[in-house]
């Protein structure tokens, strides 16, 4: 092993620090002592310097000293003999048993100990002049008698008979820590004498430093017997010492060590190659001994402090996602409270602070490297949502937004204007709502911004002509359902999330996306939300303020109090409907004159009156099956026979398991009337509740018909577990407009005059609401007179009249019909 000079290290495990020896000069003392100097100065001139000293040391502390042949070796002798070259002073280095050879000292028989360990007792004895060198105290053991031990404390070796050489600093350490009681060594006279009577197996256990053992153990333990300790017991700095009070002495040798060059030491460690010695940096090893003491736990924070920000630094810019997992990973390790020092119970200190990677764990760009790791699994998961895979938005649908109309006929023109008014909206913290009728496009508007948000997160391609939404990756999250009244938004934005990335997302995690602006909410069907829903939202939380967000309703309610920018779909009318079926129908296979029959029968369809994109759609998914004489033949005249046809196609589409129309259609019309229970709005229920409405209107269905609607037709969609919605809201108001009216056809208005099921209560409900046109079912009033005009139902002149009275009040209001 080699010696660290630049330092001394402290005692391992409970050997505490050493006592410091050198204490910083006060400038007065350091003048004093200038002028004294300058006093004496021609004495000390006049004091000749000896012709010959002589340095002692041990016999056997190889390979620093030691006896071969009656000659004395060693590094230190070697540079004993550089000294005496620089100095002209002849060294008469003379070796001993160690204890002999410091008394020669101490009697004043000999001048100076080559190299030795500084303690309290012998600074009674000598001056230590200069340092040479660090050396590392080990224990050393036989391995078969302790196997896998590790001795690292004195304490820890009381049970064993331990061999130490006489005089050597680990006999004073030992005593130091253990007491003479239960001490019990072996005091051998040389290092030499101790390595050969442990091999002989005189003891088990012995101390030494690590280059003078592995010397003897060389020479004499050829069967690798004993084991070096893993850790050292202590470490001590080798001095040069010469006798209490001989001032000149000490000069001489401090100023020979300084005429010692680089080359001349060197030389002398090259030949015993592996042992370091720094003689000639002795003032500088001093200072700095001295500043590293004096400072040491300051710049081990420092130190600590520069390299933790470094590494998290470098994770940042090369591996930001990386500081997230292992914030995730400590938080599991995270405790309350510890204690540091002398303050007791320090609050709120977690395990990722102090390795300083919390702050780093939320930082924009960290949270920007997660998404994008991210990417494939959230695109995937947002595809799959059946609402978003029904959903397309063809940009031949005329919209207004923010009050700018935006009718170009070039679909690229469209989609570069909405998304530079998009920006502008989004850049001012503003959420957007789309507003309008039921099957005028709101959803699909939503679905494409979420599209967007898709988008956003790709490294490439993400702007369209320099215009992007988001300026950064956002995490899309559709609210399509009721909350449960015993979750929160969180809660379920949390579920949301995880199901989107394949993963449990902290609650930490989803704060710091949604406050970083990384989540983009869509709301979809907010006026068709139950009230407790609605609430849930107009109240979050501030640290669940979605700044990115967009809203669906039929009226302008929605807003929630916050600042917004509406977007309104357009109805279709004239040539644009031909636009809107075109694009609708590209890439499909259908010929071009079966395209332009059918957009001459959709004419007639419609006639003078505008319409909603929803039933030109349903047209042209209807197109695939039939051929132009189909086209001519079974075109629907009117919107009540298309949802008619639309359902017969879907279920025509079934190959196998194929029900019978007539019962298909009564069961989708039953469960229409079901999903518009209790406010004749589009919603969602349970099919258990399903069953129950159908059967008290008259119309029981099987669990296995409303299987057949989900998962063959795709005409009810499963939200999650057991709740089911029409896949479109105008078809359940239409099919749910021709349950009632068929059935207030069939029966006498007088009968059961309080059944919420029957045409007089729904009357009363409408007749509850008069008072605000905007609490009204205005989608079922609108389906329903649409219905009555053109199915020819034997209705009494009391529904008649009643129907009479909503149109006049619709087209009052504005409203379409």
């Amino acid at each position: 092993m080699g010696f660290a000079a630049l330092h001394t290290r402290t005692g391992f495990v409970k050997a505490p620090t050493r006592r410091r020896l050198h204490r910083p000069p006060t400038l007065f003392a350091v003048i004093s002592i200038g002028a004294l100097l300058a006093l004496l100065g021609c004495s000390e001139k006049q004091t000749a310097a000896p012709k010959k000293i002589e340095v002692v040391g041990d016999r056997s502390y190889a390979p620093y000293e030691f006896l071969e042949g009656g000659v004395s070796k060693g590094l230190l002798v070697d540079l004993w003999g550089k000294w005496s070259e620089r100095t002209g002073v002849a060294v008469d280095y003379t070796l001993d048993n160690w204890g002999a050879s410091q008394e020669k000292v101490k009697t004043g028989r000999a001048d100076a100990v080559g190299g030795i360990m500084r303690d309290p007792e012998r600074e009674k004895y000598y001056d230590f002049i200069r340092q040479i060198m660090s050396l590392d105290e080990y224990v050393y053991f036989r391995s078969k008698k302790f196997p896998n031990a590790e001795f690292t404390d004195f304490h820890q070796l009381v049970p064993y008979v331990v061999g130490i050489v006489e005089a050597d600093e680990a006999e004073r350490m030992y005593r130091r820590y253990v007491p003479d009681k239960v001490l019990n060594i072996k005091l051998y006279p040389s290092y030499n004498d101790l390595v050969k009577h442990a091999i002989e197996g005189e003891v088990d256990i012995f101390l030494m430093e690590q280059p003078v053992a592995r010397y003897w153990l060389d020479v004499f333990d050829k069967g690798r017997e004993f084991e070096r300790s893993k850790g050292t017991l202590f470490s001590q700095m080798q001095y040069i010492a010469v006798r209490k009070g001989n001032e000149a002495l000490a000069n001489l040798i401090n100023d020979g060590f300084d005429q010692l060059s680089n080359q001349d030491v060197m030389s002398v460690r090259d030949k015993w190659e592996g042992y370091k010695i720094n003689i000639t940096e002795d003032q500088f090893i001093v200072k700095l001994e001295r500043l590293y003491s004096k400072y040491f736990y300051l710049v081990l924070i420092l130190l600590y402090l520069i390299s933790a920000l470094v590494l998290w630094t470098f994770l940042l810019v090369y591996r930001p996602r990386a500081i997230l997992i292992v914030n995730q990973a400590l938080r599991r390790l995270e405790i309350p409270a510890i204690e540091i020092g002398p303050v007791k119970g320090l609050s709120s200190t977690t395990i990722r602070w102090l390795l300083l990677v919390a702050p780093f764990e939320f930082l924009p760009r960290v949270l920007d490297d997660w998404i994008r790791a991210n990417e494939r699994q959230i695109s995937t998961s947002f595809q799959n949502i059946l609402t978003v895979q029904s959903k397309k938005l063809f940009y031949a649908v005329d919209i207004t937004v923010d009050g700018i109309v935006i009718n170009d006929q070039n679909s690229r023109d469209r989609e570069i204007k909405l998304k530079s008014l998009a920006a502008r909206i989004f850049s001012e913290s503003r959420a957007i709502l789309v507003i309008g009728e039921g099957g005028i496009g709101k959803t699909s508007i939503a679905c494409w911004f979420g599209q967007q948000a898709l988008v956003a997160n790709a490294k490439t391609e993400r702007t369209l002509n320099g215009v992007d939404i988001f300026p950064h990756p956002i995490l899309p999250i559709l609210f399509e359902s009721d909350i449960p009244e015993t979750e929160s938004v969180k809660a379920v934005s949390r579920t949301k999330l995880s199901d989107l990335v394949g993963f449990d997302v902290s609650e930490a995690l989803l704060t710091a996306l949604v406050t970083s602006n990384r989540v983009f909410v869509i709301v979809d069907g907010y006026s068709e939300r139950d009230k407790a829903t609605q609430s849930k939202f107009s109240s979050l939380e501030p640290s669940l303020r979605f700044r990115r967000m967009l809203i669906t309703s039929r009226t302008r309610e929605a807003a929630m109090g916050i600042p917004i920018a509406v977007i309104e779909p357009h109805r279709l009318s004239g040539p644009v409907i031909a636009n809107f079926l075109s694009a609708y129908v590209d890439g499909s296979v259908v010929s071009d004159e079966l395209f332009y029959r059918a957009c001459a029968q959709i004419s007639v369809l419609i006639r003078t009156a505008n319409v909603t994109p929803l039933f030109v759609a349903l047209y042209g998914q209807m197109l695939d099956q039939k051929t132009g004489s189909q086209v001519a033949r079974d075109a629907p005249r009117n919107i009540p026979d298309l949802v008619e046809e639309y359902l017969a196609t879907i279920n025509d589409r079934v190959s196998f398991g194929r029900r019978q129309f007539p019962e298909i259609l009564m069961a989708a019309k039953a469960a229409s009337w079901a999903c518009l229970q209790p406010n004749f709005v589009p919603g969602e229920l349970s099919g258990d509740r399903m069953l129950r409405l159908t059967n008290q209107a008259g119309r029981p269905l099987q669990r296995e018909i409303i299987d057949y609607l989900s998962a063959k037709l795709g005409f009810l969609l499963n939200t999650r577990g057991d709740i089911f919605k029409v896949s479109q809201d105008p078809l359940a108001e239409y099919l749910a407009a021709i349950f009632l009216l068929e059935a207030a056809s069939r029966s006498d208005p007088a009968e059961n005059p309080n059944d919420a099921l029957s045409w007089n209560g729904f009357v009363k409900f409408v007749a509850d609401r008069t008072d605000s046109v905007q609490s009204l079912p205005i989608g079922f009033i609108s389906a329903l007179l649409d219905v009555a005009k053109h199915k020819g139902y034997n209705l009494d002149p009391p529904i008649l009249a009643q129907l009479q009275t909503w149109e006049e009040a619709l087209v009052t209001e504005g409203r379409s019909v």
